[in-house]
């Protein structure tokens, strides 16, 4: 994947090129799971008898030798429960503006930075949901995995697809890295429209599936059969959110009903709905 600033002209002519495979604007991606709380059943899972004894008798926490990465605004590891170098064990912006572009520039990434999350805080608040350790408040607010390493990707502000190519391409190029051993890439973010192959965000995660790194999407927060066009992947994970009483919201991207994705006999369909529901309201 390479990024230019170039004329309409020299778009034409690059799209004549037999060796492109597609060309995409820097279009802008939604951030998603601004609704969501840590409203699960993750406490029961930690404590499940049969998991325990599978874990040599302890809880699962998420601890392992492998590290997840939050690909989005970025994290603010000075927080005490991401804790920088300890628990957010790298933190990398991404400098990918095309307004300072000059030609083809190779992706600029700052790392070990204990703070990548300076106007938003939408990173933040997913990593908290993935792997709060819930020091600040005495355990209550933990997330899904404490024990999982972290790592920060991210723009610092908004989200375009450079951002989120740059965050994938990022992660492969270090997947090994330090013993980082990258093992799942999280993406709260998309926009609603078809599925297309050949999409460059699509080209990454299929390059990370292939590379057993396990992708996560968010279905998106755009009600019934509508669904983030980069959740519709055949390999990736997508999740939609779903209330405490067991319902869907209604604010989250539902996809195509199963009886209409049966009979429209549209190939691009076959996987336009969540592969798992999560609770994601307050």
């Amino acid at each position: 994947m390479v990024a230019a600033a170039a004329t309409a002209g020299q778009v034409r002519a690059l799209a004549n090129r037999p060796e492109i495979r597609s060309l995409w604007s820097n279009d802008p991606l939604l951030y998603n799971m601004h609704q969501a709380r840590i409203l699960t059943g993750v406490d029961k899972l930690r404590t499940d008898a049969t998991i325990t004894k599978l874990n040599g008798g302890l809880p699962i926490s998420g601890k392992g030798n492998f590290s997840v990465v939050i690909n989005d605004s970025g994290i603010d590891a000075t927080h005490a429960d991401l804790q920088f170098g300890s628990h957010v064990i790298q933190n990398v912006q991404l400098l990918t503006d095309t307004d300072t572009l000059a030609g083809f520039t190779p992706l600029i990434a700052i790392e070990n930075l204990p703070n990548t999350d300076t106007h938003i805080g939408h990173g933040t608040h997913v990593a908290g949901i993935i792997g709060a350790t819930g020091q600040q408040s005495g355990s209550l607010y933990r997330g899904v995995a404490p024990g999982a390493k972290l790592i920060g990707v991210g723009s610092g502000a908004g989200l375009f697809i450079l951002d989120a190519l740059g965050g994938f391409e990022w992660s492969l190029a270090n997947q090994f890295a330090n013993n980082y051993n990258i093992r799942v890439i999280n993406n709260s973010w998309g926009s609603d429209g078809p599925f297309d192959a050949d999409d460059p965000i699509n080209i990454a995660t299929k390059q990370a599936y292939d590379r057993n790194v396990i992708v996560v999407f968010s279905a998106g927060n755009s009600g019934l059969c509508a669904m983030n066009r980069y959740a519709k992947a055949p390999w990736v994970i997508s999740v939609a959110a779903g209330t405490k009483e067991g319902g869907i919201a209604n604010f989250r991207s539902r996809g195509i009903p199963n009886s209409e994705r049966l009979l429209d006999r549209d190939p691009n369909n076959d996987f336009a709905a969540p592969t798992i529901t999560a609770p994601g309201t307050g």
